[in-house]
């Protein structure tokens, strides 16, 4: 890595920081979200080199992270390491909530909590978020109903700030943006499409997504697991 690489991602991960920090309202926060951004970022890298491919470490963008994978050559590859983000960075969001209950520090309750909704999110089968992998397994079309999903959840955020019409045109802009990419992908490769439906894919994905609703719609289901595991 050359040195002005290496300049460029200490300033973005520092301007990711400072969106966060804002966004958050404090910096310690912001860092709290930074580090599950990172881990769910990790669980992207673990997955992609357990199937023998090169993965970089997580680089970061003003409101997000990504880890570089090469080599994949199956859809049913890439939906196996793109659910491992929201596994994994769920999981750590949930234990940062735990823990936040157990110190007593409300705010690292409140990143967990937000960290839960950030990995849910990322399950809805829209391309670029992890979800739209899996979508793409069911056909070409199938961004379509990713794309109400994404309406509906962005339009209820509005409703709460305006700041999230910030998010949700990042994202907006990169599913357009991937549509045409799958369709080219689809008459160039489409052989990285075939048998790309895994129903072990497809159980954890609403393993994964049932588990992070029921805790974001009802964090005391945290807290009640900090207790049981505190007990013991």
């Amino acid at each position: 890595m050359n040195k002005s690489s290496l300049i460029w991602k200490m300033a973005m991960l520092a301007f990711s920081l400072a969106i966060w920090s804002f966004f958050m309202g404090s910096w310690t926060m912001g860092l709290g979200v930074i580090a599950l951004i990172t881990v769910h970022e990790v669980g992207h890298m673990i997955a992609a080199r357990r199937l023998g491919l090169k993965a970089s470490l997580p680089e970061f963008t003003p409101v997000g992270a990504f880890v570089e994978v090469s080599g994949v050559k199956s859809l049913a590859d890439e939906t196996y390491i793109k659910l491992a983000g929201p596994l994994v960075g769920g999981l750590a969001s949930i234990a940062t909530m735990a823990v936040g209950f157990w110190l007593s520090l409300p705010a690292m309750f409140e990143v967990g909590l937000f960290g839960v909704f950030l990995n849910l999110v990322n399950l809805i089968p829209l391309d670029p978020l992890d979800g739209g992998a899996l979508g793409q397994s069911f056909g070409r079309f199938a961004w379509i109903f990713g794309a109400l999903v994404f309406a509906i959840v962005f339009w209820m955020l509005y409703q709460v700030s305006a700041f999230n019409l910030v998010f949700g045109a990042v994202i907006a802009l990169g599913a357009l943006q991937s549509i045409a990419v799958r369709n080219q992908a689809r008459k160039l490769d489409p052989a990285y499409f075939a048998g790309s439906w895994r129903f072990s894919h497809f159980f954890f994905y609403l393993l994964t997504g049932a588990a992070l609703y029921a805790i974001y719609a009802s964090p005391a289901l945290a807290v009640n697991l900090a207790i049981l595991l505190g007990a013991r």
